[in-house]
């Protein structure tokens, strides 16, 4: 049995032009991906990504790589890639919301809630699944 960890990848500055701004992407890669290069994987798509592997001065690290290898060594579920979008400072909010009546009392616009998703949909998902071994399509199940 060989003993690979999991990896981590980071592309940094990735472009949207959805929004109008880059970002960094970081990308795990479950301990197999490397060792059974025919087989694809499900995508987890995680927001505040900044946080998803590690900490940093906004807050905790959420340690997904970890609770991954654990329930997969567990057999509690398949293996999977998982990637963390980060977020944009002072954009995050502002991101996150579609505008509505109410989003004005928390935030300031302009809202880019469209965009997000299209950026996500458009941009980050296609890059992903002609970079890695992604299993692609909506009746893929974790």
């Amino acid at each position: 049995m060989v003993n690979m960890s999991s990896r981590m990848v980071e592309i940094a500055d990735f472009p949207s032009v959805n929004l109008g701004n880059t970002r960094s992407l970081y990308v795990y890669l479950p301990p197999s991906y490397h060792v059974n290069t025919e087989k694809r994987y499900a995508v987890l798509y995680m927001h505040d990504g900044q946080h998803v592997f590690s900490a940093d001065v906004t807050g905790e690290s959420w340690e997904m790589h970890e609770t991954a290898d654990r329930l997969v060594s567990e057999g509690r579920m398949e293996e999977i890639i998982i990637v963390g979008i980060a977020t944009v400072p002072h954009q995050r909010l502002n991101e996150y919301f579609h505008d509505n009546p109410r989003m004005h009392e928390v935030t300031d616009p302009p809202f880019a809630g469209e965009q997000y998703e299209a950026f996500i949909i458009e941009e980050v998902m296609p890059y992903m699944n002609a970079t890695f071994r992604t299993l692609q399509g909506p009746n893929t199940r974790l």
